[in-house]
């Protein structure tokens, strides 16, 4: 049934400018512009997503974007706005007329920037700005950035990323810079110690249930040596990172050399501190000899 618009919602031009990468260019360093004159008759709402279509009488019956077939990686509640990208801890974002393009249904063999009049994907995305990283399409632009802001707090070095709203004509960078480590999480980072090597590991349950699993199969007795409280899991790495000159294999590091370590500053609890970022963390230490 035909429906009237919502306010914020956008009729997109009959015409559009799109710009089109050089074939043998795949870092994106030039555009060749193209004017795209096929009347195309969607709306979009204020995120930027299509949502219906204006026929010739200019009602607007509902249009699903996912029609169009382009891939579905984000659940609907993981879906993101500019505003909530702007807001989340480490993020910056910087927007700035990009291509436009008119959407369709994807293609058999779509060609990255070389999409066709009605066979282009509402939206893009680059990592590593473009260079040498991953991209892909989205039937939204919710689903783009969605994307975005899942990946990049576990795999920062994809920053920045690039994202196309290929109907609004826009080009969004996505700088992402991990946040400094501070207490405050619902983990628990352990140092162990098996008689022959340290264990630095993380875990949201039970520090002793751990050690339960790991003592199976290993014919030397566990013991906890410390445990660093209410942690994010980025704890782990940059402990893991500090001591990783003593590295034996995975979460395993010689024993002897972080024995010394800790003996030259006053035992484990003054090494922790020393290693870690500074705040009031809660360090517990437990006795050698039980």
């Amino acid at each position: 049934m035909p429906f009237n618009p919502p306010r914020g919602s956008k009729h997109l031009p009959f015409q559009a400018t799109a710009y089109r990468r050089d074939a043998d260019d795949l870092e994106g360093s030039s555009m060749e512009l193209v004017v795209q004159s096929r009347p195309h008759p969607f709306v979009t709402n204020g995120l930027g997503d299509i949502f219906g279509r204006r026929s010739e009488d200019d009602t607007v019956e509902p249009f699903d974007p996912d029609k169009f077939g382009w891939p579905r990686q984000t659940r609907p509640e993981n879906r993101r706005s500019l505003d909530q990208i702007e807001t989340l801890p480490g993020f910056s974002l910087t927007v700035e007329p990009g291509p436009q393009f008119v959407p369709g249904p994807r293609p058999k063999h779509p060609k990255w920037f070389r999409w066709k009049n009605g066979a282009a994907p509402p939206a893009a995305v680059e990592s590593r700005g473009g260079i040498g990283g991953i991209h892909g399409h989205r039937n939204r632009l919710t689903d783009a950035l969605g994307d975005v802001a899942r990946l990049l707090p576990t795999t920062p070095e994809m920053s920045p990323f690039i994202v196309h709203d290929l109907i609004g004509g826009r080009r969004m960078t996505i700088q992402y810079q991990a946040p400094p480590l501070e207490p405050g999480g619902r983990g628990t980072v352990y140092v162990l110690d098996d008689g022959d090597a340290f264990k630095i590991g993380y875990t949201n349950g039970y520090v002793a249930a751990r050690v339960c699993d790991l003592q199976t199969g290993n014919p030397r007795l566990i013991r906890r040596v410390a445990e660093v409280r209410s942690v994010p899991k980025g704890v782990e790495e940059h402990l893991q990172t500090e001591f990783g000159q003593w590295s034996l294999r995975g979460e395993w590091f010689g024993r002897q050399p972080l024995e010394e370590l800790a003996a030259d500053v006053g035992g484990w609890d003054e090494l922790l501190r020393l290693r870690l970022p500074p705040g009031e963390w809660d360090i517990n230490i437990f006795d050698a000899n039980p």
